[in-house]
């Protein structure tokens, strides 16, 4: 079983970033996605997603509002291939006939984020992506897509793509035709309202029609750290509306949607700094025809740039600050005015992230705009996410309690060393946390960190799954007891779980002398005894770390010796896998620690893990017998 590839999000961050490092609640949808749930249209698949309530007056094509968390729907900024197309007049996006045919991938970010995309994204962002033909594997593809259906309806779609040499391209139509039904019931009733009035309705007799027709191409050339792209996309839609009994003036409106766009970059995430730049032009043109006909135009120039600075790109912690400046200018113009109403606005916006291999991340964001109409305004936003680690402790316990003929399958991190300590599964298949990885265990008991993976466990719960929720990241003793003894009892090895638990228990072992101004070190440098795991450590050690401005990214040889400390502790599984782990083991530093310190280095043979687990109880049988 191969482990699934990571989803990146780019609705949440200037950057795109991966999705299990977010602050945001992100929903990201691929063509996998639009298959599974048969859609057709845009608004098919968005009415899935959770927080996600669509509003529609009608049948295909009549005005679909999308609703993020109850936010009204001019207040979701819905981009495009990178261009806002909330329209000026009304601010909500209209989802009315979207076809999904020329969608690759569809991201729901629900929660504020008007620091990056303005105003218009105070309830969320609906970032689409379509089609572009980038990293095919062949230069040329071709996918046709053919439907019928009640009511006249016909469906075409056909798309040309291809990547070769750093080129790709893509050619896209499509054409959606239908009669549709009617609006209101063909047949006759009334009904009294409040004030006593009667109200008659119903005999339609004409049908509500629709059709859309879509064309777009996108050619660009990327190397991975420069690329170039144009984009040129146009739509026009027709839909018949049904709004009174007898509908003789033929009421329908028709809508015109042209996107151009170009744009470049230089430079990326591996490199100090990375440019980029846009320009595009977004026109709508809507006619209504009949009784109560009116017009509107409207055409949107915007340009901006981006300069990213990403100053600390190695190590356990990754650091960034972007800089965006964004100018967008307006023109509007309908019956309802003599003359065209310009809007323009001004915005330069900062970003700062910090992420960390453990998936904890921290962002403060702000943005100043200069409209010509309206107040000018700043706006921000601070996001940071902590997560519980997914090393499962379960797996080390699973292997020492459970009956090898109990166990079906177990995580990744199962077979992973510097994880495990001394368990180690070398012969049941790993599993990754994924709804399609667990399908073919349906009928076993499925062992998962609600915490870790709440929406997982949701969906495997609905589905009727033998599900229990463990807390396989125990920070304290008394939680891995408590872990110990549920998988005793999930195991039918109560008795062997709860004498594990008693002899960790009764391990009460004092050190010969303490341990003051201890320097703690591991294969990646100094440990961070902040950290909950390595704090029950130094509790239960009576260690007294040394405060020095020594960190894990900073740590070297010279500044070791700089902080002078009283005492050096290496944590160490024996296993060197970097640079640092060398340098511990120098004979040069053995020879300078002797003559600085009558101490000598302790080494204890364990990788203490971001898991607390009994592992940490064997380091302290070891660390009894290597104190002088």
């Amino acid at each position: 079983m191969t482990q699934l590839d990571s989803v990146t999000v780019y609705s949440a961050y200037a950057t795109p970033i991966n999705q299990d490092k977010t602050a945001s609640s992100v929903t990201v949808l691929t063509e996998k996605d639009f298959a599974a749930r048969n859609a057709t249209y845009v608004s098919d698949v968005l009415k899935t997603v959770p927080g996600v309530a669509i509003g529609q007056q009608g049948g295909r094509g009549t005005l679909t509002s999308l609703f993020l968390r109850g936010a009204e729907s001019r207040h979701t900024a819905v981009v495009i291939d990178g261009v806002k197309v909330n329209p000026i007049n009304i601010g909500n996006f209209d989802f009315g006939g979207l076809p999904i045919s020329n969608i690759e991938r569809i991201e729901v970010l629900r929660g504020e984020q008007s620091a990056l995309w303005g105003s218009s994204a105070m309830g969320g962002v609906v970032y689409i992506t379509t089609k572009s033909g980038l990293y095919k594997e062949k230069p040329f593809n071709a996918e046709v897509d053919l439907g019928l259906g009640s009511n006249n309806t016909r469906d075409a779609s056909a798309t040309l793509s291809g990547f070769h040499n750093g080129f790709y391209y893509a050619l896209h139509g499509d054409s959606h035709r239908t009669k549709g039904i009617s609006a209101l019931s063909k047949n006759h009733f009334s009904y009294t309202t409040e004030t006593g009035s009667e109200v008659k309705t119903g005999g339609a007799s004409e049908r509500d029609g629709f059709h859309r027709d879509n064309g777009s191409l996108r050619l660009g050339y990327d190397l991975g750290n420069k690329g170039v792209e144009v984009l040129a996309a146009q739509s026009s839609q027709t839909v018949h509306i049904d709004g009174y009994n007898s509908d003789v003036s033929g009421e329908y409106s028709r809508t015109r949607n042209q996107t151009f766009k170009l744009g470049g970059y230089w430079g990326n995430e591996q490199e100090l700094l990375k440019h980029q730049a846009n320009i595009s032009q977004f026109n709508s043109k809507a006619t209504h025809f009949g009784s109560n006909a009116r017009y509107s135009n409207e055409k949107q120039l915007n340009a901006n740039y981006q300069l990213d600075v990403n100053f600390d790109r190695e190590g356990e912690v990754t650091q960034a600050v972007s800089l965006l400046t964004d100018y967008a200018k307006t023109r509007y113009t309908s019956d309802k005015y003599l003359r065209e109403k310009t809007l323009s606005e001004k915005s330069a916006a900062l970003e700062y992230r910090l992420f960390t291999e453990q998936d904890h991340s921290f962002s403060i964001s702000g943005r100043y705009t200069d409209n010509s109409q309206f107040k000018n305004s700043i706006t921000g936003r601070i996001s940071g996410a902590y997560r519980l680690s997914p090393n499962l402790c379960s797996d080390r316990l699973l292997l020492e309690l459970a009956e090898p003929q109990q166990i079906r399958a177990m995580s990744p991190y199962s077979q992973k060393p510097l994880m495990m300590l001394d368990k180690l599964n070398t012969d049941k298949p790993t599993v990754e946390p994924e709804l399609t990885a667990l399908l073919p265990y349906a009928d076993s008991t499925i062992l998962l960190n609600e915490t870790f993976y709440p929406q997982l466990t949701a969906r495997l719960k609905q589905l009727g799954f033998k599900l229990v929720a463990l807390n396989d990241s125990p920070q304290t003793p008394e939680q891995l007891f408590t872990l110990i003894l549920q998988l005793g009892e999930l195991t039918q090895n109560q008795a062997k779980a709860e004498k594990l638990v008693e002899r960790l228990r009764l391990q009460k072992i004092p050190l010969k002398q303490p341990l003051a101004e201890t320097l703690i070190l591991s294969e990646t440098g100094m440990i961070e005894p902040h950290f909950p795991q390595y704090q029950t450590l130094l509790d239960l050690l009576g260690l007294s770390p040394l405060k020095s401005d020594l960190t894990p990214q900073n740590f070297s040889l010279e500044k070791l010796l700089l902080a002078q400390p009283k005492q050096l502790l290496f944590l160490t599984d024996n296993q060197s896998y970097n640079n640092q782990a060398e340098l511990l083991k120098h004979p040069a530093l053995q020879k300078i620690w002797q003559k600085m310190s009558q101490n000598p280095p302790l080494v204890l043979p364990m990788k203490y893990t971001y898991c607390f687990d009994h592992g940490v109880w064997q380091g302290i049988q070891l660390m009894h017998k290597l104190t002088p």
